[in-house]
């Protein structure tokens, strides 16, 4: 996957990643995993269709 620099100050300035972590590959993953993580779920619990 490609991102550009704007993706990554997204991450950023949505605190999703630390700004010393901008070249970090892994670090920008993780972001993003976690990003997605919280995405998906509600309260801890992912979330259901239909609860």
């Amino acid at each position: 996957m490609e991102l550009s620099f704007d993706d990554v100050e997204s991450l950023i300035e949505g605190g999703h990643l630390p700004a010393w972590d901008e070249a970090d590959p892994d670090a920008i993953a993780v972001a993003i995993l976690l990003l997605i993580r919280r995405t998906v779920t509600r309260d801890g619990v992912a979330a259901r269709r239909g609860v």
